[in-house]
C-alpha cells in the first residue's frame, strides 16, 4: 500500500471494503492486520502500526500466534479479548483464529 510518495507498507493482512481496490492501493483499507512472526522486531512492527493509523486505517490489529493474544493499535497496543470491526458489527475471537 501507498502511504505516502515514496513510503509504502505491506500489511499480513488487509481488508477493503467496498470497491476493489488498486493493485497498489493509495487510500486505507477498513483493516490492517499484523502476524507477529519471531524474527520480528517489536520496534519496527509498532512502527508499521503507527503508519497504518496516522494514515487513515480505521481498525489496525497485531495477532501474536505464540501467545494467542490479540491487540488494537489506537493511542498505542492495548491487549484485548477479541478484535472488534464496529462499522459492520463483527466480532473476531481467540477461537476463531487459533487452534
Amino acid at each position: 500500500m501507498r502511504i505516502r510518495e515514496s513510503v509504502y507498507l505491506i500489511p499480513d493482512v488487509a481488508v477493503f471494503q467496498g470497491a476493489k481496490p488498486e493493485l497498489v492501493p493509495s487510500t486505507p483499507p477498513l483493516i490492517a492486520i499484523e502476524v507477529l512472526s519471531p524474527d520480528d522486531k517489536l520496534a519496527e512492527v509498532r512502527r508499521k502500526l503507527d503508519e497504518y493509523r496516522a494514515w487513515g486505517v480505521p481498525n489496525v490489529w497485531l495477532v501474536d500466534p505464540h501467545s494467542k493474544r490479540l491487540y488494537t493499535c489506537h493511542a498505542g497496543l492495548v491487549e484485548v479479548p477479541t478484535l472488534r470491526i464496529p462499522e459492520l458489527g463483527v466480532e473476531v475471537t481467540p477461537a476463531d483464529i487459533f487452534e
